[in-house]
């Protein structure tokens, strides 16, 4: 899904990061035990800062094409339209590549085991990226709650996995863990779920709860601090799927 995550990502895209060296040693990623599935969610996300709300509407569509899954995250909002389109390997979930608009900035990356390279434009002024990551990662676009939700989840599973953090010039390690199972209700309606804390190993501010479908591995809620929006909450509960249509 998108939820917390995408608005996160949009607010750090303004970052320009253009050469990103990782200090920490290569470690390998967790091992999905499911694939992803083809189909469409519709998701509603509540900002809350200083005592304001804003709501935006989520599309996530993950589609089985020849490179890999193409997730595609649609969030529309007050802001406008911002469009964040990622492609994973099939097997390993790990990104090939990502395209983002939003407005006057896109942005355009190509994923090895190692390294990441791309463009970033804005305002038509086009800049070079060019990340060595140290090792392979995780997404931290718009499948990032995808990813964590195929994982072999069980009541106290915990696994550690890289990503890359932008702000911060620098690959990082954050942890999945899951801390209980609950019965979650959404507009989507009543499901049980897995209850799983994502986290900076290093014990950074901010940090996401997610609540995964224990069945069809939906997430079906997340919610997120974002110290970079002033410590705002963000809150995204899932609307429709197709997944429930089957």
């Amino acid at each position: 899904m998108t939820s917390t995550h995408a608005v996160t990502r949009f607010c750090l895209l303004g970052t320009f990061v253009f050469f990103l060296v990782a200090g920490a040693a290569a470690q390998e990623l967790p091992t999905p035990s499911q694939p992803l599935h083809a189909g469409t969610a519709t998701y509603v996300v509540t900002i809350a800062m200083g005592g304001q709300e804003m709501q935006m509407d989520v599309t996530h569509t993950i589609e089985d094409v020849d490179e890999g899954w193409r997730v595609t995250e649609t969030a529309e909002g007050p802001m406008g339209t911002a469009t964040d389109v990622e492609v994973l390997h099939h097997e390993t979930l790990t990104p090939v590549s990502r395209t983002v608009t939003q407005g006057a900035m896109s942005i355009e990356l190509a994923f090895s085991d190692s390294t990441v390279e791309g463009t970033i434009t804005m305002q038509g002024d086009e800049q070079p990226v060019d990340v060595h990551l140290g090792g392979p990662i995780f997404s931290d676009g718009a499948a990032a709650n995808l990813v964590l939700a195929a994982l072999p989840l069980s009541n106290g599973y915990r696994a550690e996995y890289a990503t890359l953090d932008l702000m911060q010039q620098q690959r990082k390690m954050m942890e999945v863990e899951v801390t209980g199972i609950d019965t979650t209700t959404v507009p989507a309606g009543s499901f049980e779920t897995f209850r799983a804390e994502v986290s900076a190993v290093d014990g950074g501010h901010g940090g996401t709860t997610l609540w995964i479908d224990t069945e069809t591995r939906l997430v079906v809620k997340a919610v997120a601090t974002v110290p970079q929006l002033n410590g705002a909450t963000l809150t995204s509960e899932l609307h429709a799927s197709s997944r429930l249509e089957e």
